[in-house]
């Protein structure tokens, strides 16, 4: 940081330290870490990997995650990530123009791609809905027919693919999870639609989300043993 600070070039700090790119990243990532955090750190309760998954977080999430890190029930990076960011929706979901939303984001990076999530998830899911819903009446003006599902997932064998020369119809499948996928070409099969019903692999989306599932699981497993 200080390097950093002082003007110095990229290319020299890497030379100076031996560090890559990637690496100086992750560890000027660190600053932002909260004093409780960095505490821990040079007292060696947690690990570099375990504090460099910790910077994702808002200063009051990463106190309030550091003593369950400390604690051992969440150990690996991975882990501390998905309790911070939990099922929020990355920006690379997004099927609407980034500057309809008016909320906050998280940003992940130490990711390649530096993943970014969206905070607010109930203004997500009616933008992408939104949007969904635009796809569906711009395909209709080009295909036999157009409809917009939702559920867990997309159940392909009630449609058949289209023979040559035929157009055929589109679904637009928006998952549970917040992904739009767009299935062209099809044709609907003769299938009933009590048998489709019943075979349907779809279920409802989670009242809870991720972290808070694996918590109250956590609990089940301990009050069992």
């Amino acid at each position: 940081a200080s390097l950093v600070g002082n003007g110095e070039k990229l290319d020299d700090i890497v030379a100076q330290t031996g560090l890559s790119i990637a690496t100086i990243r992750r560890r000027l990532t660190l600053l932002s870490l909260t004093k409780n955090v960095k505490e821990a750190l040079s007292e060696k309760r947690i690990t570099l990997a375990q504090a460099e998954a910790l910077t994702i977080g808002k200063p009051e999430d990463q106190d309030e995650v550091l003593d369950d890190v400390i604690e051992g029930y969440y150990s690996s990076p991975d882990e501390i990530k998905d309790k911070l960011v939990g099922d929020l929706p990355t920006l690379s979901m997004a099927i609407f123009p980034k500057e309809q939303y008016t909320g906050s984001f998280t940003r992940d990076l130490l990711a390649e791609d530096e993943a970014t999530y969206f905070d607010d998830i109930a203004q997500f899911e009616a933008l992408q809905r939104q949007a969904a819903e635009t796809l569906v009446t711009d395909y209709a003006k080009t295909y036999d027919w157009v409809e917009l599902q939702e559920g867990y997932s997309f159940n392909k064998w009630q449609y058949q693919d289209v023979s040559d020369g035929q157009k055929g119809g589109v679904v637009v499948f928006l998952s549970n999870s917040g992904d739009v996928t767009v299935y062209e070409g099809l044709l609907k099969t003769r299938a009933e639609a009590s048998t489709c019903q019943t075979l349907k692999t779809n279920k409802e989306k989670d009242t809870y989300p991720a972290p808070l599932r694996r918590y109250i699981g956590m609990h089940k497993s301990l009050a069992v043993q």
